[in-house]
């Protein structure tokens, strides 16, 4: 009857397409708003500050977990799928181990002075921590040896670049809770492992696919596919398993020893006698 009542000469014809275009729109926009309150879109997860409280709790500092009798060579790295000169390469340094080889050529004996570099493993030498910092549109992966990763959320990496460098190019989405993270562009002469003399390098064209996600609230996972060419036979595929690590603070772990005089650069060995003279007089009494 209001409907009737509010109709004037020469638009009644008008009028019920009007009131039906307004009253759909108004359930659109309604629609919307519901579906939008409900479920956020997960492009829109980490845009702005306030959106971060939306992704999972990876605050703190996360080391590798492995049993007493493991290390991290017989539980992740000897599992790869290495091309048989590159294995000799890998069997040979990890027995010698990186204090007791000597290095034979220029980029042997800095080794450990170059910059730590990305190569499938975030704690490269597996003996210092990680950790993982949020700001709009990205994830920073960081470790206690000076490694650091920019993952872009946002949309911005490209995935065409070919420069190479120690990191590469990380572009990350979120898929739910798991950030998923593709990366390529990493340096060819990158250290497969710990960064032992004489062991295999990743070569070119390496791609990587993290899938990092927790696995309860103190025990982090990063499933890791890494497509290396000129180092495997087929892509290697594992998971790294990280514990929180509660009150710990940040150690910065450094293995140069360039500009240690009383280190060999080529043996990293002690240079200078470290021996007492037989005469040295006993200390002082108090």
């Amino acid at each position: 009857m209001a409907l009737s009542q509010s109709m004037q000469p020469g638009c009644a014809h008008l009028a019920p397409l009007t009131v039906l275009v307004a009253i759909s729109s108004a359930v659109i926009v309604s629609g919307a708003k519901a579906a939008s309150a409900s479920a956020p879109s997960e492009a829109a997860l980490d845009t702005t500050y306030g959106s971060l409280q939306q992704l999972p709790d990876w605050s703190g500092w996360w080391y590798l977990d492995l049993a007493p009798s493991e290390t991290p060579t017989s539980r992740y790295l000897a599992k790869a799928p290495l091309r048989p000169e590159a294995l000799e390469k890998f069997q040979a340094a990890a027995a010698s181990g990186a204090a007791d080889r000597a290095g034979t050529s220029e980029t042997e004996k800095t080794l450990q002075c170059r910059p730590p570099g990305f190569n499938g493993v975030n704690n490269g030498g597996f003996t210092e921590d990680i950790e993982f910092l949020f700001t709009p549109g990205r994830v920073t992966l960081a470790n206690e040896s000076g490694l650091v990763r920019r993952i872009f959320t946002d949309g911005s990496a490209s995935m065409d670049e070919i420069a190479e460098t120690n990191t590469g190019i990380s572009a990350g989405r979120w898929e739910g809770q798991t950030l998923v993270v593709e990366t390529h562009g990493l340096d060819p002469n990158t250290v497969y492992g710990p960064r032992w003399p004489g062991a295999p390098r990743i070569g070119h064209n390496v791609r990587t696919r993290e899938r990092i996600a927790l696995r309860d609230p103190n025990t982090l996972e990063i499933a890791l596919r890494m497509e290396a060419p000129e180092l495997f036979t087929a892509p290697f595929e594992t998971t790294f398993v990280y514990k929180r690590h509660r009150g710990h603070h940040f150690h910065e772990y450094r293995s140069c020893e360039d500009a240690d005089r009383s280190l060999d650069p080529v043996s990293g060995k002690e240079r200078f006698d470290l021996t007492p003279p037989a005469n040295l007089p006993p200390p002082p009494k108090d």
